[in-house]
């Protein structure tokens, strides 16, 4: 099995797939065929019975306990087929587009399991998912097989900036039951911020290293109810 580089993993709902044939394991034909096998598991898993398997069934009592909505599942593995396709994403909308459907879709599921799925907290994880799956995607630029011709590095970071500003200015701000699911955007903010000391340049080693005081941040914004 590959080791990973240090400073190479992306976050969860990251945009960024690592697309070679090394990395994935498969050709595009058995990718295609995997992401395909996760439509009917979660479709099985609105029903009964329930196939036994730890995750299956963690997964199963999650949905079933929070009445998780199951278009986001399904929108999840439907943008996710497109990290099979050969062609880069077209504009900065149609990468927004892919964000939300991913990133922004597992904030929802944060949402409802917390309970806090009113209109303003799910404008916020509109937003915020976005945002940090933007981020991430600069962040595994150095590593993807394929360049986004046309979308260059500052453009998605204005883009990853307003979507935070826009989810920290809504008026009311969301309840601090949303807040967990929130987090994320301290995470990509704090990314963004050195991004812009790289001078804008993805490519610069240091935006590998870790964040050593992320956890430190995560507690300080939980507990000043920041996001």
């Amino acid at each position: 099995m590959e080791k990973r580089r240090p400073g190479t993993d992306v976050p969860p709902g990251r945009i960024a797939c690592r697309r070679s044939r090394r990395w994935c394991g498969a050709t595009t034909a058995t990718g295609f065929k995997r992401y395909c096998s996760h439509r009917p598991r979660v479709a099985k898993r609105y029903s009964r019975p329930v196939r036994r398997h730890v995750v299956v069934e963690l997964l199963t009592e999650a949905i079933r306990e929070h009445a998780l909505t199951r278009e986001h599942f399904d929108r999840l593995i439907d943008a996710r087929e497109r990290d099979l396709d050969d062609e880069a994403p077209a504009s900065l909308a149609t990468l927004e587009d892919y964000a939300e459907a991913t990133s922004a879709g597992l904030v929802y599921l944060a949402l409802e399991i917390l309970g806090a799925g009113d209109p303003v907290a799910r404008r916020a994880a509109f937003h915020v998912g976005i945002a940090y799956a933007l981020a991430g995607l600069l962040r595994a630029m150095p590593y993807r097989t394929r360049p986004d011709r046309g979308i260059v590095p500052p453009a998605i970071a204005a883009a990853a900036s307003r979507h935070l500003d826009l989810a920290r200015a809504l008026r009311p701000p969301p309840t601090r039951a949303a807040l967990p699911a929130l987090l994320p955007a301290i995470v990509a903010a704090h990314f963004l911020r050195r991004f812009q000391r790289a001078g804008h340049d993805a490519f610069d080693p240091a935006l590998a290293a870790p964040d050593p005081l992320q956890s430190w941040r995560l507690a300080a914004a939980a507990l000043f109810n920041r996001f």
